[in-house]
């Protein structure tokens, strides 16, 4: 693991909860658009506290649902909140069957990995679609200004999922998560699994 790979898990693993257990209304279209593919099992990665995972929840009952995180306090959280939540990183996946899960997806986390290519492919070994909600910069790399006069935070990445999905048909719309920053920059990636 390089220097700037382990400065940004230990930013990331010490952040305060608090912002990421409000509801957002982009949680319940994210929800929106994985409960409509109809799945049985949902795994999130990067959970934080879970609240994509309560929106699925309250939309459909019946799906299980896990998810993991390097946030201790907000797996705890989440915990207390009825999830199945773990501790872990993009190593955690590799517990899991292939297949296991119908559907795999992370919203706002790939964008934080200065290498996303394992947490990638554990993904798209776990579940034969992936639903990632990251931003898009028109280049792939770390994003030091977001726009004239806006600084990225310091671990903030562009990657291009078609090409890192080379045996996934890639679909990405826009999905902008708020205004400022980096949200106008958000896409909704949804990648299937080509038949063998």
């Amino acid at each position: 693991m390089t220097s700037e790979a382990r400065a940004a898990r230990a930013y990331w693993a010490g952040r305060k909860v608090g912002a990421f257990s409000r509801r957002r209304g982009w949680s319940g279209q994210l929800a929106d658009r994985i409960v409509a593919f109809a799945p049985h099992k949902v795994f999130e990665f990067g959970c934080n506290v879970g609240r994509h995972l309560v929106e699925i929840r309250e939309r459909d009952p019946s799906i299980i649902l896990r998810g993991a995180d390097i946030n201790v306090a907000a797996v705890r959280e989440g915990c207390r909140n009825g999830l199945d939540l773990a501790v872990g990183d993009e190593t955690y996946m590799a517990r899991f069957a292939d297949d296991e899960f119908d559907v795999a997806f992370t919203s706002s986390v790939l964008d934080h990995i200065p290498d996303p290519i394992l947490a990638l492919r554990e993904m798209a070994r776990i579940a034969p679609m992936l639903v990632l909600l990251e931003p898009w910069m028109g280049y792939e790399g770390k994003v030091e200004w977001v726009s004239e006069g806006v600084r990225a935070n310091p671990y903030l990445y562009s990657w291009d999922y078609a090409a890192r999905l080379p045996d996934h048909d890639v679909t990405s719309e826009p999905l902008a998560l708020r205004p400022e920053g980096a949200g106008p920059y958000y896409q909704l990636h949804v990648a299937c699994r080509r038949s063998a």
